[in-house]
Order: C-alpha cells, then sequence, then structure tokens
C-alpha cells in the first residue's frame, strides 16, 4: 500500500513503535492478529475517502462485481495492511504448533526436489497477504532461507526514519533467513544459489514506480504491470530450478503457502515469466484484496512519497 506522510503518520508510528510493539511482542498470537484486523476495519470506517478510493480501484478490475463483494475486497485490503505491516512484532515467536496454528505450507515436496539438485532454488513470490510469513515458516522448518527484498527510506519523515525503519530492520535481521537488499552488488545472490540455499525473489515488481532491472509488460487487474524479468533470468543463469509461491488465506486468520511449479514448456525467462503471471491472476482473482498493491493503480500513486513495501513503510 502506499502511503502519504503527514505528522499524525508520524504520531501513529510512535504509537505502533513502542506500546503496541512492547505488547505485541507478548500477546497471544491470535490476540495481535485480531487486533491488527480491527485496525484495518477503524481504518475503513473512520476514511470515507479512502473507503471510497479502494471502492472505485476493484469496481474497475471487477465491473461485473456487485457492491458487497467491491466492499468485501476493500476490508479484506486494508485488514491485510496491517496484519502484513505489523505480524512482524510477533514473528519471532512462530515455533512449533504457534507456526503450524498459522500457516501451512502446500508444495514442500516440490521445493525438496528442487533442492536435491543442488543448485539451490528460486522461489518467486507475490505480494499476497502477509508477504514475509512463508519466509519466516520455511526458515523455522529448516530452509536455508535468503530474500531479495527493497530497503527504501525515500519520502520517509524523520520519525520515519529513525523509528520505524530503524526497528523493522533489526526485527528482519532477527529472521531465520540471510536478507539482501536490492541496489546492492548482486553476486552474492548467485552465491547463495552455489551454496543451495532457496532465494525467496518478487515476482510482482515493487508496486511503485521503481524499477530495478529489466522489466516486461503484462496485463492484471484491468492494467498493464510492469513486471521484473530479473528473477527468471537470474534462475537461467544460475542453472537453478525455479518454483513459484503464493499465499491464500485458510481461514479467518490462517494461511496457506501454495508453492507452484511451472508448466511444461516453460523455459526462457519470458515463458517462466508469462507462467507466473497467469498464476498471478488467478490467485489475485480468489481473493482480489489480499494483493498488497491496489494503490499503484490510484490517480496519485504516481506522485506518493513512500512505498508500504519498502522496509521502510508501515
Amino acid at each position: 500500500m502506499i502511503v502519504h506522510e503527514h505528522p499524525a503518520r508520524d504520531l501513529l508510528r510512535l504509537l505502533i513503535w513502542y506500546p503496541l510493539r512492547w505488547f505485541c511482542a507478548r500477546a497471544p498470537i491470535a490476540l495481535n492478529l485480531r487486533l491488527f484486523a480491527a485496525m484495518g476495519r477503524l481504518h475503513l470506517a473512520l476514511s470515507g475517502t479512502r473507503r471510497a478510493q479502494l471502492r472505485a480501484l476493484f469496481a474497475r478490475a471487477y465491473p461485473a462485481a456487485d457492491a458487497a463483494r467491491i466492499a468485501a475486497c476493500s476490508r479484506t485490503y486494508l485488514i491485510n495492511h496491517y496484519v502484513d505491516r505489523l505480524s512482524i512484532f510477533h514473528y519471532h515467536r512462530l515455533r512449533g504448533r504457534a507456526l503450524s496454528r498459522v500457516i501451512e505450507i502446500a508444495g514442500r515436496d516440490r521445493l525438496d526436489a528442487a533442492l536435491a539438485e543442488g543448485r539451490g532454488c528460486v522461489l518467486v513470490h507475490a505480494h499476497l497477504g502477509p508477504s514475509q510469513l512463508p519466509l519466516v515458516a520455511l526458515g523455522r522448518l529448516g530452509y536455508p532461507m535468503t530474500q531479495l527484498g527493497l530497503r527504501s527510506a525515500r519520502g520517509l519523515s524523520f520519525i520515519g526514519r529513525r523509528v520505524q525503519l530503524h526497528h523493522r530492520l533489526r526485527l528482519e535481521e532477527a529472521f531465520p533467513a540471510e536478507m539482501i537488499y536490492v541496489a546492492r552488488f548482486q553476486r552474492q545472490l548467485y552465491r547463495s544459489l552455489a551454496a543451495g540455499r532457496v532465494l525467496m525473489m518478487a515476482g510482482d515488481g515493487t508496486g511503485t514506480a521503481e524499477r530495478y532491472g529489466h522489466h516486461l509488460p503484462h496485463a492484471c487487474c484491468g492494467h498493464t504491470l510492469e513486471l521484473p524479468l530479473g528473477p527468471f533470468r537470474l534462475a537461467q543463469r544460475a542453472g537453478a530450478p525455479l518454483l513459484f509461491l503464493f499465499l491464500v488465506r485458510d481461514g479467518a486468520y490462517r494461511y496457506r503457502a501454495v508453492i507452484e511449479s511451472p508448466p511444461p514448456g516453460a523455459e526462457t525467462p519470458e515463458q517462466l515469466q508469462q507462467a507466473f503471471v497467469a498464476r498471478l491472476r488467478h490467485w489475485i482473482d480468489s481473493d482480489p484484496g489480499l494483493w498488497q498493491f491496489w494503490d499503484q493503480f490510484a490517480p496519485a500513486a504516481a506522485s506518493a512519497p513512500s512505498i508500504s513495501q519498502s522496509t521502510a513503510n508501515t
């Protein structure tokens, strides 16, 4: 979700990153998830402008949908924003039974088979649901995880940089994974694959006008998206297997990560990307509000100063 800086947002950040973070670090995880969902519902109820904007976005993408479905998509979208951004407060406690209550991994046999080849695996994911949850879950299950992420403080206020960014990076460093950030020398990606690690890379871009590497246009959600070809080129150049991962809801506060193989015949980077986009469309259409990047289609998106999927924003 794209956000705009404002003194009120800085006040909210101070409340979130101090008393709320301390509370969520110790409270039952189920209670945290209910609290985050309530925050999303409250946001939707109090902001008529935001509500109208979201309903317009979903109505354009799904013109045949009735008002009830459009309202449900808008509600899911804002709930997911808070769940995605704030679940980092309890990720360090997701182990054993607590982990299995929150997420199930479907298709682990595909990942095991890919790693058995000894060349690592490029796992291309989308920003569906709490998008770092599969990374944490796979790491807790013993997989050697690496994630390529976006670390950006572009457009953030002083509080955003010194409070939010600082604490989020510290919490990410505690993930059971190696974190690599774009805009750095990328030889480390090849080293991770050569060491037999699982490299998670986003196949649906950054959700903003920021671009890293070569992108190709694809029709999705009633718009044309410029999506990165990098994950697919990297897998080909490194000789590493490539799989897709999509996160879907499996109950009110539970998720299922689905690991899929590319279809037969998809061999070139362009063909693999096309196959990924086809599956991305399928999973977005099944639960539109779970995708984080609808705001990029809003009229003000091009001039928005900060972005939600980076480590910088809440």
